[in-house]
């Protein structure tokens, strides 16, 4: 294995390869993101008040237990005989509640403006308004918007991410066989997996922040 880190060049199958020094604009940005990640990290491992002292990741974990009607072990030592089942109605009810709500969502009303002169383009909210029902309907929207939502229920926040993928895989493709001699002729070739618009739910575990009472997750 190639250690980046190493100012000696590394040899494999015979071949030298030269070690990967980064630049000085690429260690800026590599101290750059690690501090981050240190800070963010710091913040998501600290205890806070409002957790009962307890850090998010403690507190995400007791929610879903919760949610999941997760009952703890008894104590074998005891002589426990009290009731010790896990009833879902609650959970059954918002499950049907947000069932219903995801099937008639609220519908979010696109504004165009032209930034040179500050006017409302109706023709370009028109189009936007189009593109995001597109998506929508592509995307199976009562779906992701449950999901969504049962996120936000059990974490008390959710995160999601809607944007643009495109996924290749190389493949070989036929160009000719020779029946004769079984051996035959390929060329490689790029196979579309996914080539659209899609939503996904972040994990609250791996979703990093600075800053905890920063209501504006893009600043």
């Amino acid at each position: 294995m190639i250690d980046p880190l190493n100012d000696e060049s590394s040899t494999i199958d015979g071949k030298e390869y030269p070690a990967y020094l980064p630049d000085a604009d690429e260690q800026k940005t590599i101290r750059n993101t690690l501090d981050f990640f240190q800070r963010a990290y710091n913040v998501c491992n600290k205890g806070y008040n409002y957790f009962g002292g307890g850090t998010l990741y403690e507190s995400i974990d007791d929610w879903t237990k919760r949610w999941n009607g997760y009952i703890p072990p008894m104590n074998p030592l005891l002589d426990q005989t009290q009731s010790n089942i896990f009833i879902n109605f609650t959970r059954n009810a918002i499950v049907s509640y947000l069932s219903k709500v995801a099937l008639s969502p609220v519908q979010a009303k696109i504004v165009a403006v032209n930034k040179k002169n500050g006017l409302t383009d109706l023709r370009m909210a028109q189009v936007f308004e189009d593109l995001n029902k597109y998506s929508l309907n592509n995307e199976n929207a009562p779906q992701k918007f449950l999901r969504a939502a049962l996120e936000c229920v059990v974490k008390g926040t959710v995160v999601v991410y809607e944007g643009y993928a495109r996924h290749t895989q190389k493949m070989k493709s036929p160009v000719k066989f020779d029946a004769n001699t079984g051996k035959g002729v390929f060329k490689t070739e790029d196979r579309v997996l996914f080539d659209d618009c899609y939503q996904e739910v972040v994990p609250l575990e791996d979703f990093f922040v600075i800053n905890a009472w920063q209501p504006d997750i893009q600043k």
